[in-house]
């Protein structure tokens, strides 16, 4: 291919770049209003909680509003990229990364003729030593080694350059990979750039005798056991990553010999370095895809960091179901165990009733058989039954009930803590509150002697019943005994009906004590937790809203993008689209009813792969098609007193982080696999 048509077909390029920048800064803006969205929810469940009593939650709201802060930071960089990327839109850009020695040097003295002055100098580059070099009309720039990223400002920079490449040249050599390299790939492969691996492979060879040198490298590359076995092994370290790089491509090539060849015009060494195999897939690139390249390169732009939010937004979804699912099922364990404490209390007082109704009738008995002939009785019945502590002993059992009951809130509470604890890996502040033991205490110790600080009085008089009876034939018709007896029953009437009386008011305050001090502030507690339980679901049902308008926004974009490319390849039809998936730089996914798209033709030219997946009879079947297993659609309640819901979707298997980044594209609820 002639170099002039290269720098022709990047004269056209103007037009699809003006395209991508507005497919971009439209996109930003949609990305903007959701985060905007997302954190003025956050903004009304803070103003909320701070109306319910004991129970405050400011980890999660917090962790979420920064990370939330922490996005817009980067939609801001982003932005800025994307109005960067219009300034340098005249330029194909392609952006080499490699570690120390691995021949970037040597590839950029090929590329430009020079005459060596930088070969074997990476060493004393610095992290912003960027180097930008011309061919053909191209931009390529020369990053550091990747030896030098190993800090954030470095990160930064090296990230940041190379979301403005149209392709991505990776160096590997022929020796053992390293950790820093399959990293940086990783990193890399997120963006969702075009990516071509070339091998370096380094071996000395004798110069001076060309046939040797031939024969040498006919054999490096007829026999590339080695070769392929090391890109093996680094294509495996994607694994640590999640990832799939069997869809780059990668090139042998013994720059060494390329460049010397270059400097000495020597074209059958060159030929045989496989040199012409890496430039001519580069000019190849930009011939057949620069204008894909440069809309797919704005539209990346915003796709990437899209895909990103509307996976953090969901994720917050799923956060602030599941914390609501914890202080729910909670409040369940303590209502269980509070309908089981207050029938086993209300016994306990009908017991202690019973045997202190039981004791009383004895005592009044005993007391009206000795002292009916007594004219101060009521001092003399105030001094017996006092004796006998009834209202302590109503005092020691309310007090052993609400220490039960505290000790139980307790473990309740720490076990609320606890859980919470584990869900936000151990970063949770104690925040659950309730009454302590001195409050229950003082409740009893208060209200109980009031209602027994007398005894009630009778109106029984010994004179009166002896004189009851007596008239002109008493001495005739009423003896002694009878007399006696009367008067005993009398008695005992009265002071049974006093001091059962009495009995019963203690009873019914020791009752209400237990019902609305004691149980009042566990229903209390147990409202509180309801009521976060209802807000943090209405926090995820909201959180999942504007993540499902991102997935219409997100699912546009992938439309158009798709489009372009099935149109620019020429690579069939499709029909009625249901559905859209990608994850840049990985996978792309279209869910139709019908096509006949030559999807290796798109995959190559996304460099991704890319499936068209046949359209369901509805969502759940398309759901479990691309989840692969089945899933349950958990329930969770917004309010009491109306049927309002939200939902979570559970995988009954364990999926990769793939098919939960697609399948969260396509569902309008959180979906809770590693959460």
């Amino acid at each position: 291919m002639a170099n002039t048509n290269v720098e022709v077909e990047l004269l056209r390029f103007r037009d699809a770049a003006n395209k991508g920048y507005a497919l971009a800064k439209e996109n930003f803006g949609k990305i903007e209003n959701s985060l905007k969205n997302a954190e003025q929810h956050i903004e009304k469940v803070n103003a909320k909680q701070d109306q319910i009593q004991k129970v405050q939650s400011t980890v999660l709201l917090s962790r979420q509003n920064t990370e939330l802060q922490e996005l817009r930071k980067n939609i801001e960089r982003i932005k800025g990229n994307i109005e960067d990327l219009r300034e340098k839109q005249k330029d194909f850009t392609i952006v080499v990364f490699g570690r120390a020695m691995s021949g970037k040097s040597t590839l950029m003295e090929i590329l430009t003729h020079g005459k060596g002055n930088s070969i074997g100098k990476g060493a004393q580059r610095t992290t912003t030593d960027i180097r930008s070099y011309y061919w053909h009309g191209l931009k390529i720039i020369d990053m550091p080694s990747i030896d030098f990223f190993d800090n954030e400002q470095s990160d930064k920079i090296g990230m940041e350059t190379a979301k403005s490449a149209d392709l991505i040249l990776f160096l590997l050599t022929n020796e053992t990979p390293i950790v820093e390299e399959a990293q940086c790939l990783a990193q890399l492969k997120i963006l969702g750039k075009p990516i071509l691996g070339v091998i370096n492979v380094k071996k000395n060879l004798n110069f001076k005798r060309q046939d040797a040198e031939l024969k040498e490298l006919n054999k490096i590359f007829s026999h590339d056991e080695e070769i392929k076995k090391i890109l093996a092994q680094f294509k495996d370290m994607s694994k640590n990553f999640n990832q799939d790089w069997n869809d780059i491509k990668f090139l042998p090539t013994h720059l060494a010999a390329a460049y010397h060849a270059d400097a000495n015009n020597n074209a059958q060494i060159y030929e045989a370095s496989h040199f012409n195999d890496v430039k001519n897939y580069i000019l190849e690139k930009v011939k057949t895809d620069g204008k894909f390249l440069r809309i797919k390169t704005f539209v990346d732009s915003v796709a990437v960091p899209m895909n990103i939010i509307l996976m953090k937004i969901f994720e917050h979804a799923a956060i602030s179901l599941k914390e609501s699912k914890i202080f729910l099922n909670n409040s369940k364990k303590i209502k269980a165990w509070q309908q089981n404490f207050w029938e086993r209390s209300q016994n306990k007082l009908y017991q202690i009733f019973s045997e202190l109704s039981e004791n009383l009738n004895y005592e009044i008995l005993k007391f009206a058989e000795h002292n009916y002939k007594e004219k101060n009785i009521n001092e003399k019945w105030a001094q017996r039954i006092n004796q006998f502590g009834y209202v302590e002993r109503y005092q020691q059992l309310l007090e052993t009930v609400s220490a039960e009951c505290l000790e139980e809130l307790k473990k309740l509470n720490d076990h609320l803590i606890q859980e919470l604890e584990i869900f936000f890996n151990g970063e949770l502040q104690k925040n659950i509150g309730f009454e302590s033991a001195e409050t229950f205490k003082k409740y009893i110790a208060v209200t109980l002697p009031k209602i027994s600080a007398a005894v009630p009085k009778i109106n029984y008089s010994p004179e009166e019943i002896n004189n009851k009876h007596t008239s002109i034939f008493g001495a005739f018709f009423e003896r002694k005994d009878v007399q006696t007896r009367d008067a005993k029953k009398n008695l005992q009437s009265q002071l049974n009906d006093a001091t059962l009386e009495m009995l019963a008011k203690i009873n019914n305050q020791a009752r209400y004590i237990l019902n609305k001090q004691i149980l009042g502030n566990i229903n209390i507690f147990i409202d509180a937790l309801i009521n976060y339980s209802h807000i943090l679901a209405q926090l995820g049902k909201s959180q999942s809203e504007i993540a499902e308008t991102l997935i219409g926004d997100h699912e546009e974009l992938n439309s158009i993008l798709f489009m372009e490319a099935i149109n620019y390849k020429n690579a069939g039809h499709i029909y009625k689209v249901k559905a859209t998936m990608r994850i840049p730089g990985e996978i792309s996914v279209i869910i139709a009813e019908d096509s006949d798209i030559d999807t290796q033709k798109i995959s190559e030219l996304l460099e991704e792969k890319f499936i068209v997946m046949s359209a369901q009879e509805n969502w759940n079947d398309t759901m479990k098609k691309v989840l692969e297993c089945d899933f349950d659609l958990d329930t969770y309640q917004i309010e009491i007193e109306t049927d309002e819901k939200t939902f979570s979707v559970t995988p009954k298997e364990k999926i990769s982080e793939q098919k939960l980044k697609l399948a969260q594209q396509i569902s309008p609820y959180p979906i809770m696999n590693n959460y």
